[in-house]
């Protein structure tokens, strides 16, 4: 077993001695005579164990054993001295150091004492480890149960091990920032800070400074330096939702952050280094928009590094029932209400329907009928009219004996529609030329079906001809 070691010893020829030998064992080894560099923060960071001199002029090794532990609380110390007493041992082991042995010693102590230290600190980030898989799962508020979604889990669980970059495919609603955030959280970064970005909701000027900062007077209102979202991610994890809406000038600059881990703020001379995870996600078929050229080919497969792709909601068996229920339990309670189940009449609603706006509809449609119910039950009259009227038609299969030519129509007229509209990222203009009709044709039908309920349209989607 390997790892990284930090000696701290005012000898220089300890630390000479240990990094040669150490180092012959496979282990990286960094090394200080200055204590007073470790206690202030300069050193250990980011090392597995550590080696401590208990006497130094500059400071006590107990003192430089506080401060590690403070900053790495798993990071086990092993401290070392040539004055051996029963005290000092006892009291290096109350303040949390791992072993303590007495100079001289021989290699194959330090060596023995070593292994069992990293094999400790190894468990202890297993359970750890564990812990967070766990937490990660049962903090994913109703995301389903269904194969498809433990499939999802299933392959989360192991993508949360690496530091690869993730990219989510899924419509909206469906749940993205939630997975990504149990990616997150399931991972080494769990501790570390989680920053959710919404490319989609900021003009390029200004995701451009939102995401790398700015330094002062970069441009007309920059009285002040400003830190950017990688910068505020660093060892954590950055979100970049609706990644397929940034503008080619960010594009470039956010390949270039993927590709060297190198930041360069807006008006600034030099790149700085950010240690940071992207998980970013998406609604639009990035890969076809890379053909077009429409969205670069390169970024693409950087951010493509490990796909993911969460199902809409209709084609996840069985999910329905039980998201209505976890979220009848969850805004229940929030409003102090008794309300026991959803009833036979409303789940069949629910189920029937298509759900264009996923699991967020789903949640929005459960919270609504909570607050109107006045009995035990969810009835369907509690349910808003969009679920009530578009039931029929949007949720059996086209050739339904139930349902009459007209039904049908409007059926695949409206599917149509959500469609094309979901492709053009909700841009009326672009959908209306997909469709064939006019904009005000379309407009007629979004306010027919009840559309605009569905968060098809960003608030940037520019409607305007191209």
């Amino acid at each position: 077993m390997t790892g990284k070691v930090l000696v701290v010893d005012d000898e220089p020829s300890m630390c000479e001695f240990l990094s040669i030998a150490l180092s012959r064992d496979g282990y990286d080894v960094e090394t200080t005579t200055d204590p007073l560099a470790v206690i202030d923060g300069g050193f250990g960071g980011r090392s597995d164990v550590a080696i401590v001199d208990m006497r130094m002029p500059t400071a006590d090794g107990a003192d430089v054993l506080r401060a590690i532990k403070q900053r790495e609380p798993e990071m086990p110390v092993i401290m070392i001295t040539a004055y051996a007493s029963v005290e000092s041992a006892v009291d290096a082991m109350r303040m949390g150091a791992y072993d303590y042995i007495t100079k001289p010693f021989q290699v194959e102590e330090m060596r023995a004492v070593l292994r069992k230290a990293l094999e400790h600190k190894k468990l202890g980030d297993e359970n750890k480890q564990l812990h967070r898989m766990l937490s990660a799962r049962r903090s994913l508020p109703a995301m389903g149960r269904s194969p498809q979604m433990r499939a999802v889990y299933d392959k989360a669980a192991k993508i949360a091990q690496t530091n690869s970059t993730v990219l989510i495919f899924g419509e909206s609603g469906t749940g993205k920032e939630l997975l990504a955030r149990a990616i997150h959280y399931g991972s080494l970064r769990a501790e570390r800070p989680f920053v959710a970005v919404d490319c989609g909701a900021l003009p390029e000027t200004l995701l451009e400074s939102e995401l790398f900062g700015h330094v002062r007077g970069a441009f007309t209102g920059a009285v002040a330096e400003k830190e950017g979202l990688f910068d505020a991610a660093d060892t954590g994890t950055i979100f970049l939702d609706e990644v397929g809406e940034i503008g080619q000038a960010v594009q470039v600059k956010l390949l270039r952050v993927l590709q060297e881990r190198e930041v360069k703020p807006v008006g600034g001379t030099a790149n700085h280094p950010v240690d940071v995870r992207v998980i970013a996600a998406t609604n639009r078929d990035l890969e076809a928009a890379a053909t077009a050229g429409t969205f670069r080919e390169d970024l693409f497969y950087r951010l493509a590094v490990i796909p993911m792709s969460l199902p809409p909601l209709r084609d996840r068996d069985g999910d329905v029932p039980i998201l209505a229920r976890e979220f009848l339990r969850e805004y229940a309670e929030a409003n102090g209400k008794h309300i026991e189940d959803v009833a036979e009449d409303a789940m069949h609603l629910l189920c029937s329907y298509r759900w264009p706006g996923n699991v967020r509809e789903l949640e929005n449609a459960i919270e609504q009928a909570v607050v109107l119910a006045s009995g035990t039950h969810i009835t369907s009259e509690d349910l808003p009219s969009r679920v009530r009227s578009l039931a029929a038609r949007g949720g059996p299969v086209p050739d339904d004996d139930e349902m009459n030519l007209k039904d049908k129509v409007e059926y695949y007229e409206r599917e149509l529609i959500v469609r094309e509209l979901r492709r053009s990222g909700g841009n009326r203009y672009r959908a209306a030329k997909l469709l064939g009709v006019s904009r005000q044709n379309l407009q007629y039908k979004i306010k027919k079906y009840n559309l605009a309920e569905l968060g098809l349209f960003p608030a940037k989607a520019d409607d305007g001809d191209e």
